[in-house]
């Protein structure tokens, strides 16, 4: 069963996510989900990625996932300042001080966008789906078109009173949008222009 996410809340902090991440403004649409489509950078306007992730905790489960797929699809969730921020939103390990260590990961996701659902929300906890549009995977050295990639179920509780993401079933693999892509690889084995190329054929 799947649930409208609400728009107010959602929207102030996915304005103030994008402007950290640098892409447009997501599209929604009516319905049981919100979609949110990926792609071209504008200039950032917020450089303080800690105080988005401390509105999104404080603001609701889903501005948590909103704020995560954001910095991901930007190709933002390891740079300074963005991996800390996260990191606070995370909490794999609460009986070890949340730790929240993530696998080494040697594939990229290439995605359009993406579309969340609210499974289930309560006081205290909430269960999120995410369905990614995948164009393909990259890897150093290659890339391929790939049909589909599982849902990811996010669990978050709230925590000190804030919400954290506990888990992700499968992890959260990293995803590039379009964009993303081509800046990450420009000059680089696959270069841009082959990935170019290869983007527009998708």
């Amino acid at each position: 069963m799947s649930a409208r996410l609400p728009g107010t809340g959602l929207a102030l902090l996915l304005g103030a996510a994008l402007a950290c991440t640098g892409d447009p403004e997501p599209r929604a649409e009516r319905g049981a989900a919100r979609a949110t489509s990926v792609g071209a950078p504008r200039p950032a306007t917020n450089p303080d990625p800690g105080a988005a992730a401390a509105l999104a905790g404080r603001t609701s489960p889903a501005a948590v996932v909103a704020l995560v797929l954001a910095w991901d699809t930007a190709d933002l969730r390891y740079a300074p300042g963005y991996e800390e921020a996260l990191q606070s939103l995370y909490c794999f390990e609460p009986a070890a001080g949340c730790r929240s260590e993530e696998p080494g990961w040697g594939e990229l996701t290439v995605v359009d966008g993406y579309l969340v659902e609210r499974a289930f929300e309560s006081a205290d906890s909430a269960r999120l789906v995410v369905i990614h549009d995948v164009l393909g995977t990259v890897w150093p050295g290659g890339f391929e078109a790939t049909a589909a990639s599982p849902a990811v179920t996010a669990t978050l509780r709230r925590l000190d009173g804030g919400w954290r993401i506990i888990a992700f079933d499968p992890p959260l693999a990293p995803h590039l949008s379009r964009t993303a892509l081509l800046r990450r690889y420009a000059g680089v084995v696959p270069d841009s222009q082959v990935l170019a190329r290869w983007l527009r054929e998708r």
